[in-house]
C-alpha cells in the first residue's frame, strides 16, 4: 500500500478483508508481526473488556502509545475540555477496583495529566445495575463522563437525572447509533 496515488490507495483498501473479532480471536498469533524494530520496544498489551460479548487483547508500541497520546491531547484542546474539572469514567476496571464506591485518582491520568494541571478523576466498573451507575455519577458530579454508549442508554432509560457539573459525555469501544444519539441530545 505503499507509494500509492490517493485512488489506488482507497481501491486497494476496499479490497482488504474485514477482520472479525472472532477471527482475530483464533489467529491473534498468526496476525502478530514477529519483527518489531528495536525503536518501538517496548511491547505493551492491552485488553478489551469483553462488553460485546468478545473480548480480544492486542499489543500496541511505543510509537502507537505515542500517537494515541497525540491524538488525546488533539482531541482535548479541539473542543477545550476544561481538564481542571472532575473527570469520570464508566468503564472496565481491574477486579480490585470494581466496588460501588469506585476508584478516585488524583488527576484526569496520562497524557492529559503530564501536560497540565487537572481536576481529579473517578472510575466505576462497567458491570453494577443502572442505579448504582446513577447513584456514583450524582455523587462524583463529573463535567467529562468517558462511558460504552450501552451504559448511557441503560442511565437514560432508568431516568437518571445528568448530574449539574456535566457538559460532555465521550463515547468508547462501541458504536454510537444514531437512536441513542438523538435520545442523548434531547
Amino acid at each position: 500500500l505503499y507509494d500509492l496515488s490517493t485512488t489506488d490507495f482507497w481501491a486497494q483498501w476496499q479490497d482488504l478483508p474485514v477482520l472479525i473479532k472472532a477471527t482475530f480471536r483464533q489467529r491473534g498469533d498468526q496476525i502478530r508481526t514477529r519483527q518489531v524494530p528495536s525503536e518501538h520496544l517496548p511491547l505493551g498489551s492491552v485488553k478489551t473488556s469483553g462488553s460485546t460479548g468478545i473480548p480480544v487483547e492486542i499489543y500496541g508500541t511505543s510509537v502507537s502509545r505515542g500517537y494515541w497520546a497525540a491524538l488525546t491531547v488533539r482531541d482535548h484542546r479541539t473542543v477545550a475540555r476544561d481538564a481542571t474539572q472532575r473527570y469520570g469514567a464508566i468503564r472496565y476496571l481491574k477486579k480490585e477496583n470494581r466496588g460501588e464506591q469506585g476508584i478516585r485518582m488524583p488527576n484526569w491520568g496520562g497524557p492529559v495529566a503530564e501536560l497540565e494541571q487537572t481536576g481529579l478523576g473517578f472510575g466505576l466498573h462497567i458491570s453494577h445495575k443502572p442505579e448504582v451507575l446513577a447513584y456514583w455519577l450524582g455523587r462524583v458530579n463529573p463535567a467529562d463522563l468517558m462511558t460504552y454508549p450501552s451504559v448511557a442508554l441503560e442511565l437514560l432509560r432508568s431516568d437518571t437525572r445528568p448530574p449539574p457539573a456535566l457538559q460532555e459525555i465521550n463515547f468508547m469501544a462501541e458504536p454510537l447509533d444514531r437512536e441513542l444519539r438523538l435520545e442523548l441530545e434531547q
